[in-house]
């Protein structure tokens, strides 16, 4: 008796510690400092929903959260009253705050790298304020809040088909806003970076499935808005506009597709086209990654790197951030935004 005792104790130690290395193994794999549990990163805001907790640095999801002081992913913010200060605004949800990458391969500080480079004269820094889970229904509060103080001299909103009426249903991963783990046993587990990992690689392995889904998901849900589409992207487009442009810096617009946009080729990108012709109707450079994304996945090379992070819909990885740099960069010269 006492030997099967010990025998079942040790293999339960042996069990515990196989699923102790297997856990810091994948958190090794995720950006960010080494971090045995995850902590939440969120304070609840009555009108935004959710805002970064100020002066943090934490893990969640997957995600690096290294916050500044005045709750901007990124580091600490250079005096606005600086002339030779060059600065852009970002305001977006997880595809501009870098969800799953490291904060230096976001796309905004991989374009504050290239102007840098561009413009040595000035001092460039390009501002974060991207939240997870937000959508263009809380970027007009966001600017008012935080936008004018900052003194940016362009502003750039990203946008996708998750932002319109009926779709972040059928998109979003998690409900929003966020709320803190519970405190019970499953609810423990579900941070496990192991959990997240088998759970991405499931995802990922019935991926083409999930994007047949959403297209059919999203026809539907996309059935009433198209009566009124033009009028309501340009309700909601005009008044922000005008308030960027009250403020003396200049509003740029960035849309980002879904990977299922890409792959399917009877996906609805009407929503894009919608939004490009508003833009237009606006005066408002405009820029849709869709091209830039589908002829590179269209190379199909072996060794081509991932446009989109494992598991996601959406999100891209340092890959795809570095092209919408890029992409960006070039809009601002074409443009003629760049002193």
């Amino acid at each position: 008796m006492l030997r099967t005792l010990k025998r079942i104790t040790l293999c339960v130690l042996l069990a515990a510690l196989t699923l102790f290395t297997i856990e810091v193994g994948c958190r090794a794999l995720e950006p960010g400092p080494l971090r045995l549990r995850d902590e939440f990163p969120y304070i609840a805001d009555q009108v935004l929903g959710q805002l970064h907790k100020p002066s943090s640095d934490k893990s969640w999801r997957g995600s690096h959260f290294g916050i500044n002081a005045q709750g901007f992913r990124g580091p600490e913010l250079k005096s606005s009253s600086s002339p030779k200060l060059f600065r852009i605004l970002c305001i977006g949800d997880s595809l501009t705050f870098g969800t799953g990458v490291e904060e230096a391969d976001t796309w905004p500080r991989q374009l504050e790298a290239l102007l840098r480079e561009r413009i040595k004269e000035r001092d460039v820094e390009v501002v974060n304020l991207s939240v997870e889970g937000w959508s263009s229904a809380q970027y007009r509060e966001a600017w008012q809040r935080f936008g004018p103080e900052l003194v940016p001299d362009l502003v750039i909103f990203g946008w996708s088909v998750n932002d319109l009426p009926g779709t972040s249903v059928h998109l979003r991963a998690h409900a929003y806003p966020d709320s803190p783990p519970a405190q019970d046993s499953l609810s423990k587990l579900k941070p496990a970076a192991m959990m997240r990992h088998f759970s991405s690689e499931w995802t990922h392995r019935r991926r083409e499935e999930r994007w047949e889904e959403l297209r059919d998901e999203l026809t539907l849900a996309l059935g009433p808005w198209r009566q009124n589409a033009t009028p309501s992207i340009r309700e909601e487009l005009a008044p922000l506009v005008e308030e960027v442009r009250a403020s003396g810096a200049k509003p740029v617009l960035l849309s980002f597709p879904y990977e299922f946009q890409l792959r399917s080729a009877a996906a609805d990108l009407a929503p894009a086209g919608t939004l490009k012709m508003c833009c237009s109707g606006l005066d408002v450079p405009f820029l849709s990654m869709a091209t830039t994304y589908r002829a590179y996945i269209q190379m199909e090379s072996p060794g081509l790197a991932p446009l989109f992070q494992r598991g996601t819909l959406c999100q891209p990885t340092e890959t795809g951030h570095e092209m919408v740099a890029e992409s960006v960069l070039r809009l601002l010269e074409h443009e003629a935004l760049l002193p």
